[in-house]
């Protein structure tokens, strides 16, 4: 079984904008457990809803249903907390896009507003290997 942690990555948002991070999962091995963190920094000077949607970029993934993923959400006034447990084919079916991951209001001060989302995934050991691109993306929506 090895361990494969990916560098952390720091996204930057305003009111109105997106931004992607691709995620690779490439020549998943049996056992085989990773995990990348991605915080995401909010300095706008409007309120903004922030969510975090997940797509698969190569479609044909045939072990995406044994590929465990968790998703994890913290900030400086929260501990980490699951917004989703389950499989990879579930975490990008193609209703989720549309409602997204962790959503959280950001304060439009012009001071920085952090939350860290952390993607851990887990390929069991007696399922076979497999490829999992993935592209998280952040988008900051207006609160009226």
């Amino acid at each position: 079984m090895s361990t494969n942690i990916i560098s952390t990555e720091t996204v930057g948002l305003s009111s109105g904008e997106e931004a992607a991070v691709c995620l690779r999962l490439s020549g998943l091995a049996p056992g085989e457990r990773g995990t990348r963190t991605v915080t995401v920094r909010y300095t706008g000077t409007c309120d903004a809803v922030v969510a975090m949607r997940v797509r698969r970029e190569n479609a044909p993934c045939p072990q995406a249903q044994d590929i465990r993923v968790g998703i994890y959400e913290a900030s400086r006034r929260r501990l980490p907390y699951p917004v989703f447990s389950g499989s990879l084919a579930d975490c990008t079916s193609p209703e989720r896009p549309e409602r997204g991951f962790g959503n959280w209001t950001a304060q439009g001060d012009g001071a920085p507003h952090e939350v860290t989302y952390q993607v851990c995934w887990h390929l069991p050991e007696d399922a076979p290997a497999d490829d999992a691109d993935l592209t998280l993306t952040f988008a900051a929506r207006s609160v009226a």
